[in-house]
């Protein structure tokens, strides 16, 4: 019976586990800080090659989400999940700024 019991609660941790967001052609990030490209002024925006019509969002200390762990680390630390998509920058980023994010 106990080895029973010792299949079956790691089996009923796996259905109860979260499942992780989708980011199509992007990648997971929990970021400590997010700054939407709104609340930029135009001038900042253009420095950095991005369209002032974009509703994206900008990363600061971003970390990878790669599984449930790192998600439950980021929901945890109460940090945002963001989804961040490919972006050439036109002027040189800080290392710890990733740009054309969004909610997920």
């Amino acid at each position: 019976m106990k080895s029973f019991l010792a299949i079956l609660l790691p089996l009923a941790s796996l259905a109860l586990a979260q499942e992780l967001p989708v980011c199509d052609g992007g990648a997971l990030k929990c970021c400590a800080g997010v700054t939407p490209y709104s609340v930029l002024p135009n001038e900042i925006l253009a420095d950095y090659g991005v369209d002032s019509e974009d509703e994206g969002n900008i990363c600061g200390n971003g970390t990878p989400i790669d599984d449930e762990f790192d998600f439950d680390i980021c929901d945890a630390a109460e940090d945002t999940v963001q989804c961040c998509l490919p972006f050439v920058p036109v002027g040189e980023l800080a290392e710890d700024l990733t740009f054309n994010c969004h909610d997920i």
